[in-house]
């Protein structure tokens, strides 16, 4: 079906103006799929999920015929099922690649169908998060997989995705981020908004509270780090020196510095009183998607779309240790309370716990059925929790190293 028929019948479904009014960036990745569809879908085969991203090959050979897609809605269920890439990395665009051979729309079939369209409209709704709020899935996703937790209050306010929370360090207050983008301090007791800072100009990536509790730091996809005033609301520092969107901050234990990696494939070390960078740190072949400080302050973590995971000395800049063995983008690390250990978890699907000092991976977790977003060690270390696109939070005996039941 060619794109004057695909347009066509967006139009006959009165769908497309609909899509104007919620959200333009809709409609325009919408419009790039049905003009060509080179861009955002991905796709399954033997060698797992593509999205132009790890399909390293030195056998990629020149095949440079496109090759046509038998059944558009193969295609169409392919957008459904890998919508979530563009919900984790909006503004990152992916080629549509599969087994080395890039594949396009079929031009030759005429046959589509209202309640396809319909679904892939309504996926992409969901995977941009165009005002989101509950829905319907989400009461089977707690029934089947949270039955142990039970929701105590919501707090309601963001107009647009919510990318963060976090509880202030005495645990009376929660700061969260959104791509509205607007950063608002709640109440924990009574859910009510009691703060609003107000000043970035593009997505909120994250919010992180000082370990004192009486300033907030903020960063987003324009690659700048904001700090605020907790009572007054007012900025007080804007950290600029990133060329590309901030991915992670992280506070030194003592609040005087400010760690931050970023799609620029640097970290960066600033002072906070201030506001300026002390140090970049580079080696990173790919964007840099977490990074951390260790308790002692010596030295800063850092994982990577290079599949690596990496450790810098502060005083010297030096990359000191590197950690390899996952098979995709790790999308977060975290060193342990002692930091002797290191737990990763990538978009391979596993998680991972590291010895710093051998640089060995001592266990690999599996479990999760898609990318996993986030881990975190318990405060003593015995228990993982983790996140996954697959919708499920998961908790894992370290000791046993298996899921907890």
């Amino acid at each position: 079906m060619n794109a004057g028929r695909y347009r066509q019948k967006i139009n006959e479904l009165d769908i497309h103006d609909n899509l104007l009014k919620h959200n333009e960036y809709v409609s325009q990745v919408l419009s790039r799929i049905v003009t060509n569809a080179t861009w955002p879908l991905a796709c399954t085969g033997k060698n797992g999920l593509c999205g132009g991203m790890n399909v390293d090959n030195d056998n990629d050979t020149a095949n440079t015929q496109p090759q046509e897609v038998d059944n558009d809605k193969n295609v169409i269920e392919l957008v459904i099922k890998n919508a979530f890439i563009m919900s984790v990395y909006p503004p990152i665009f992916f080629s549509f690649r599969c087994n080395n051979k890039k594949k396009y729309l079929s031009s030759q079939k005429k046959k589509q169908t209202k309640e396809l369209i319909e679904l892939v409209i309504s996926n992409w709704l969901r995977a941009l998060g165009i005002e989101w709020g509950w829905i319907k899935d989400f009461d089977q996703i707690i029934a089947n997989k949270l039955k142990r937790f039970k929701v105590l209050k919501m707090f309601i306010g963001h107009s647009l995705r919510v990318t963060c929370v976090e509880f202030s360090p005495d645990g009376k207050t929660i700061v969260s981020s959104s791509y509205d983008p607007v950063v608002r301090l709640w109440d924990v007791d009574t859910g009510i908004e009691i703060q609003k800072f107000e000043g970035h100009t593009s997505w909120v990536n994250g919010v992180q509270f000082a370990p004192n509790g009486c300033m907030i730091a903020s960063y987003s996809s324009e690659g700048d780090i904001r700090l605020w005033d907790m009572k007054s609301g007012h900025e007080m520092k804007k950290l600029r020196g990133h060329s590309a969107g901030v991915t992670k901050i992280h506070f030194s234990s003592d609040g005087c510095a400010i760690v931050s990696s970023s799609y620029d494939k640097t970290i960066r070390i600033w002072d906070v009183a201030s506001g300026k960078e002390t140090k970049k740190l580079e080696g990173h072949s790919g964007f840099v998607m977490g990074t951390q400080f260790s308790s002692d302050g010596k030295n800063v973590l850092s994982c990577s779309w290079d599949k690596t995971i990496r450790i810098w000395n502060l005083s010297t800049g030096e990359n000191t240790h590197i950690f390899v063995g996952h098979l995709d983008t790790i999308k977060a690390a975290q060193f342990s309370v002692d930091n002797q250990s290191i737990v990763s978890c990538s978009f391979d699907r596993t998680i991972r716990i590291w010895d710093v000092n051998s640089r060995k991976e001592l266990q690999k977790l599996e479990g999760h059925s898609k990318f996993i977003n986030n881990v975190q060690f318990s405060p003593d270390c015995r228990i993982i929790v983790s996140c996954s696109l697959d919708c499920s939070i998961r908790l894992w005996d370290v000791t046993l190293g298996r899921e907890e039941q």
